[in-house]
């Protein structure tokens, strides 16, 4: 019994510190909302058109700014008090979410006015996703950032399992207005949360000042880091053609099983539900190692190419609570390695850029998922989403060959060991 107490103190370490458990609790409830609508509008993009490509438009629109401004946004977030941004941004996001459901509930959504609305969602979270994941370590220092990092991760997919279930109940019974509604209402939590903290506990330290050449300078950190270098590759894969299921998952259900909204939640629950299981083994690991990033890279990209052959609905959702569990235990490592590696003044440049490979990288991957679905079938826009993530490991270990090999003296034994 004490191990198993030992492992849960572990695994919920970061639950000491106050202005944590309300991130947290506001976190569960934001990100259930932004999930039930993200599903709600790519089943009304399936209504308006049947086309996987414009989902995938969609997507891309939701992201492209983040693709072309993030870096910018990233240093504002090492420059400005994070926590006061995050508040402007959630309120920003509530009014979008207004106008959704406005859009639907008079009648006049189209899937241009959807998209133009993907895009206002877009410029908010350009300004929200980098400061939001530097703002972990300004919540909980490097002592428990890379737990904190894996119960983020938790709740997010805590949330995946919440949202597409609710979206496919309230879309089924009232359509997609109501859950973009209920989504607003979702923002103001998060808002009160961030209100509430002790802002005397945080500790984002000194400011970086305005300098010329800061997006440069992160850039080249970034590239000339061996360990980050590394990190950045297979989350710039793994974020642009397997990270792509909201493009995907939908196409998976209506396409090839031929089932609705309800079976589409419940494949989004599948993938979500391994994903949160997944986040709370990491949360009980004491660092997150190159072992664990590069194993669980492979055992996505095998899942998903597991998905693309399942022969049912039943089997698929099998396989997706793996691709779940491999994908969160990959982000949520490659998360915490790059933050715990970076300097304190590079946080949030570092984190726009993750963010940008992850989500940025959107309007590249969805919409060329969503073509190669259109053109050559769902199973094998899956199938390309598995394999490009084992190639990137086999890169990654080409790479920290040739760094090994440059570095030690002739003569030396170069066998392949854990990185920094």
């Amino acid at each position: 019994m004490s191990r198993i107490r030992r492992l849960s103190t572990r695994t919920l370490s970061s639950f000491r510190i106050r202005n944590f458990r309300l991130y947290f609790a506001a976190q569960l409830v934001s990100v259930t909302g932004t999930w039930m609508q993200t599903v709600a509008q790519d089943l009304l993009i399936l209504d308006l058109t049947g086309s996987g490509t414009a989902v995938g438009i969609a997507a891309a629109l939701q992201f492209l700014p983040l693709l072309l401004g993030g870096a910018w946004t990233g240093v504002l977030a090492d420059r400005l008090d994070r926590r006061r941004l995050l508040v402007v941004a959630q309120a920003a996001m509530a009014v979008q979410a207004v106008l959704l459901a406005v859009l639907v509930l008079t009648g006049t959504a189209t899937v241009e006015l959807v998209w133009s609305m993907s895009l206002l969602l877009g410029l908010c979270n350009m300004f929200s996703l980098p400061a939001r994941q530097a703002f972990l370590h300004d919540i909980v220092g490097e002592t428990h950032l890379a737990n904190a990092v894996a119960l983020n991760s938790a709740v997010q997919n805590a949330g995946r399992v919440l949202g597409p279930a609710a979206a496919g109940v309230v879309v089924a019974l009232w359509g997609a207005g109501p859950a973009f509604l209920a989504n607003a209402v979702t923002f103001l939590v998060g808002i009160a949360a961030l209100l509430a903290m002790d802002p005397r506990s945080l500790c984002q330290g000194r400011p970086a000042k305005r300098e010329p050449g800061q997006i440069r300078a992160g850039l080249a950190y970034a590239w000339t880091d061996p360990v980050l270098r590394r990190t950045f590759l297979l989350v710039a894969v793994v974020g642009t053609v397997g990270y792509n299921f909201r493009v995907t998952v939908p196409l998976l259900g209506k396409v090839v099983f031929g089932e609705g909204p309800e079976t589409i939640g419940l494949l989004f629950s599948a993938m979500a539900l391994g994903a949160f299981f997944a986040a709370l083994f990491t949360a009980s690991r004491r660092s997150p190692t190159q072992r664990l990033l590069w194993g669980t890279t492979v055992v996505f990209g095998g899942s998903l190419l597991l998905t693309a052959l399942a022969p049912s609905v039943e089997l698929a959702a099998v396989t997706l609570v793996a691709v779940g569990a491999a994908g969160v235990t990959f982000m949520a490592t490659a998360n915490a390695r790059l933050q715990l590696h970076t300097e304190s003044d590079m946080r949030g440049r570092i984190m726009a850029l993750f963010v940008i490979l992850v989500l940025g990288s959107t309007p590249i991957g969805g919409p060329a998922m969503g073509w190669v679905a259109d053109v050559a079938g769902t199973r094998i826009a899956l199938a390309v989403g598995g394999a490009m993530p084992l190639i990137g490991v086999a890169w990654a270990w080409l790479d920290l060959r040739r760094e090994q090999r440059d570095r030690l003296p002739e003569g030396e034994p170069r066998a392949v060991g854990e990185a920094a």
